[in-house]
Parts: C-alpha cells; sequence; structure tokens
C-alpha cells in the first residue's frame, strides 16, 4: 500500500476476529513495520461481537488511513454486528467526509449455513436482538447502512461507500440500488466508464464490489476503476480504486503530523500543561500583545481593517507556541532492557486482571495474550481483588523506581548489553562482539553528551571552557586533576 501511495485503504472479508487483543496487536504491528512507525496511520477495523476458537472467523472489515490525511479525520466507529466501519474526515470550510467500508453477505440460507459462517453469525445476532425476519440477513443490512448513511447526510456529511455487496447494481431490489437510490449516490466508475462486461470475481460473471460517491464528489475525481486480478494484492476478487484530486476533495493541504517523539508537548501529559501556558502567557506579555490586540479590536469596532497588524499578532501568536514548547523539559523513553520490558508487563498484566476481576467484561484472552510476553518467567495471578490492588501497587512502584533509575544511569540497559557481549564471546563471534562494543561505546559518549546539553543550558551565553575529568572513576570531585582529552583513558 505505501508504494501504491494509496492514503486511505479499505479491504472487506478479512476473516479475522477482532475481538481478540492478540489480533488486534498483530495488525498494529503488521503496519507499524510496514510503514515505519505507529504514527504513520490510523487502523479502523472491526468483525462480529461473536467469540471465534481461533483468531480467524469469516467475515470482517479494516479502514487504515496513512501519511497526513490522518491528521484530518474527526472520528471513526463501526457497525454493532461488524457489518461495516466508518471514518469521518474533517475539511476546510467544507462539510465532512465519511468514508464507508462495508461486507454484505452473500445470498444463503442462515438455516443451513455452516455453524461459523458469516451468515449464522449475523442469524444468532438478529436473532437474539428479536428482529421479524432474522433469516432476511440481506435486507437487514441493506436498511440498517441505509439509516446510517442517511443519518450522516441530515448532518452535512458527504458520503462515500465501498466494500463487497455480493450483489450487481440492478440484479436484486432493496439492496444496492436501495442505497443508490434513497441516499441519492451514484457509481463514479460506471458514470465515467459506461456499462462494463467482466467480473470483479474471479469465479462470478458479475460485478460485486463498489464504491459509490454522493454526486458532489464526482469532479474531485482524477480517475477510478477496476484492477486486473492479482495486480497489487492477492484476492479472488479485483482491486476497485478511485484516484481524486485531495486539494479539491478535502478542501486544502493536509495539516502535517509530528511523531510523538518530536513533539514539545504532549496533551496527555498533565505536568506539562500548565508551564506551557505560562511560558506562552509571559512571551505575548513581553511582546506587549495584549494592549495590541486591544489595538486591533478598536480598528474593527472603527470599521478601519489593519491587516498588517493582523498579521504580525498572528505571527507573534505562532512564535509564543514555538517558545513556550521549547521551554518544557524533554522526557525521553527509557532505553530497552528485557528487566524494564518484564516490569512493564507485570503491571499491565496486573492492571487487566483487576478489570477482568471487578468489571463484567471478560478478559481472559487478553490476560493469557500478555502472560505469554513473560515467556518462561512466568508469573503467579492474584486469585482475590484486594491481592490484586496490593500486588497492581507494588508492581507499579518498581516499575517507576526502575525507568527512573535507567533514564538517569541506565543499569538495566548496561547490565543488558553486558550479557550481550558476554554470550557473544563464549559463542567465539568476534563480528558480534565488535559490533555490540561500538553500541555501547556511542551510548556512553551520547550520555555523556546530554550531560553537557543539561550544563549548557544553565550558562546564559557562551560555550565551555575546560572541564575536569577524574584520573579515578571513583574520585570525588575535591582534588580532580585536569587532562587533556588526548590523556583520557579508554575501556577496553
Amino acid at each position: 500500500m505505501q508504494d501504491m501511495q494509496v492514503d486511505i485503504s479499505m479491504l472487506v472479508e478479512t476473516k479475522l476476529d477482532t475481538a481478540k487483543q492478540y489480533v488486534r496487536s498483530r495488525l498494529k504491528e503488521d503496519a507499524t513495520q510496514s510503514f515505519g512507525h505507529k504514527d504513520a496511520f490510523k487502523l479502523n477495523a472491526h468483525s462480529t461481537p461473536i467469540k471465534a476458537d481461533k483468531s480467524r472467523k469469516p467475515g470482517g472489515i479494516l479502514q487504515l488511513t496513512t501519511g497526513h490525511h490522518q491528521g484530518r479525520i474527526m472520528d471513526q466507529g463501526k457497525d454493532e454486528f461488524g457489518r461495516w466501519v466508518y471514518t469521518t474526515y474533517r475539511c476546510k470550510g467544507e462539510s465532512p467526509r465519511t468514508v464507508i467500508t462495508t461486507y454484505q453477505v452473500v445470498k444463503t440460507d442462515p438455516y443451513t449455513s455452516g455453524p461459523t459462517t458469516y451468515a449464522t453469525q449475523l442469524f444468532g445476532l438478529y436473532t437474539k436482538e428479536g428482529r421479524q425476519e432474522p433469516h432476511n440477513l440481506r435486507k437487514h443490512h441493506a436498511n440498517d447502512l441505509v439509516s446510517f448513511v442517511q443519518d450522516l447526510q441530515s448532518k452535512g456529511h458527504l458520503v462515500m461507500v465501498a466494500g463487497d455487496f455480493n450483489t450487481d447494481l440492478g440484479e436484486e431490489e432493496g439492496g444496492l440500488d436501495h442505497l443508490c437510490s434513497e441516499c441519492n449516490l451514484i457509481d463514479p466508475i460506471l458514470t465515467t466508464h459506461g456499462a462494463a462486461n467482466f467480473s470483479t470475481y474471479n469465479r462470478g460473471k458479475n460485478i460485486l464490489d463498489y464504491i459509490l460517491i454522493d454526486p458532489e464528489l464526482l469532479p474531485t475525481i482524477v480517475r477510478c476503476g477496476y484492477e486486473a486480478f492479482h495486480a497489487h494484492v492477492i484476492s479472488d476478487h479485483r482491486g476497485v480504486y478511485i484516484d481524486v484530486d485531495t486539494d479539491l476533495f478535502f478542501g486544502d493541504d493536509p495539516q502535517v503530523l509530528v511523531r510523538k517523539q518530536a513533539r514539545d508537548i504532549i496533551s496527555t501529559k498533565a505536568h506539562q500543561i500548565g508551564p506551557y501556558f505560562d511560558n506562552k502567557h509571559q512571551h505575548l506579555e513581553d511582546h506587549n500583545w495584549f494592549e495590541q490586540i486591544k489595538t486591533l479590536q478598536q480598528h474593527m469596532r472603527d470599521n478601519i481593517p489593519n491587516h498588517t497588524l493582523a498579521e504580525q499578532l498572528y505571527d507573534r501568536l505562532l512564535t509564543a507556541c514555538i517558545y513556550a514548547g521549547k521551554r518544557l523539559p524533554k522526557y525521553r523513553d527509557a532505553p530497552y532492557s528485557p528487566e524494564l520490558v518484564r516490569l512493564r508487563t507485570i503491571k499491565d498484566l496486573l492492571n487487566t486482571v483487576y478489570s477482568h476481576m471487578t468489571t463484567n467484561i471478560d478478559l481472559s484472552d487478553q490476560i493469557e495474550n500478555i502472560r505469554n510476553k513473560l515467556d518462561s518467567v512466568g508469573y503467579d495471578l492474584p486469585t482475590s481483588v484486594e491481592e490484586c490492588k496490593k500486588a497492581q501497587r507494588q508492581a507499579t512502584k518498581d516499575f517507576t523506581t526502575a525507568m527512573k533509575e535507567e533514564l538517569k544511569n541506565k543499569p538495566l540497559r548496561k547490565a543488558h548489553l553486558k550479557q550481550l557481549i558476554k554470550d557473544a564471546r563464549e559463542k567465539e563471534d568476534k563480528k558480534l562482539v565488535k559490533a555490540l562494543k561500538h553500541i555501547q561505546r556511542a551510548e556512553d559518549s551520547n550520555t555523556i553528551f546530554d550531560k553537557l546539553r543539561i550544563i549548557r543550558n544553565k550558562v546564559p551565553s557562551g560555550g565551555l571552557k575546560h572541564f575536569l575529568v577524574p584520573e579515578n572513576p571513583q574520585q570525588k570531585s575535591q582534588g580532580v586533576s585536569t587532562l587533556e582529552a588526548s590523556g583520557c583513558p579508554r575501556r577496553n
């Protein structure tokens, strides 16, 4: 998908039980591996709420928004029966765009279907809800989808519906035709290229896969069509696509999202919020911004526009935001070590166990998944709520203490590297030993430069003239002799 430069990907009949935590985690891990980091995409996957014995389950849909367009996302959601998912995108001065991905069950008799088929799952859900004619699966899907789309349209949304409908346009009364007529949606491929005489399913004769859009979106489409089988995706269905002019479709260029690691402020860190606004307010006060705002307001009351002043105030406000962010202390993640991972996993495990004990939600699968991460270390679960709360507090304390010490001196990371070097030496892998020692020296150097940066931040101006290096690392600061850089001992 990344090589194809696809911004919004939609997959149907994924056959994954996304009700299971480890399935959702695996999807995110695979997407992270494909796109480089977890902030490069936004995933929205769903299936029926019926649990399967394994990760495979008939049905399922998935949406994936990648690149800068995820910064437009206003809302994401799903149908309670696992029939569709949707994502709503913000547009500048325009109606929101909502993209829906759906999978409609094939024509079948749920009374004779297999015990785990998608049809049987839906039939069970409709029966449990007490619907009339629960066996009429496609009718319920069509009516519910029309109601959902009309509700969005009543709120001003321009809607796009894509999916595998398992029916041809004009073939079934009350199905796909009902959606197009009741919601005023059109097929842009049919409108652009005319009727086609081919199948989108390799064992069928008709077009079963469609992208339907609001007519107002038609001018934004640059090209559209169906791909050859296996052109980009190995599937028994053809790929279907539309390529839009994003400036026309969304109304402006997308907001570029910065990775969390590179952001000056993260809104979920409460201790950053107060200092950020204090620094921002102080900067604006120092530059007489509030008095100039009063001047601009007077110009507006007098109906005498002052565009230059307004632009200057806006630029100063942006500068104040950047200044306030730069003034905040940086909180880096602790370096990797197996022991820190183990402590974090235990903490997560106990939090999940506590939720399992104190709510009506069955988290057995999630607990087992987290326990598997502990591998051979193992961990005995508490058997009561009080015992779990006590273990929670201790696990949180152990993890927090280890994190603080690791950020300060990195003892666990250093011990981990030493153990890796020892293991490599025992295996007589000289190349690996050399590589690990190189990593060890690089991390030590990085730690020294971090400390130097902290020292320099305390100096109003200028740099460092000299600094003292102890000949003996165990020696206290008193009576330390100064060495030239060339005279500093190196670690073997």
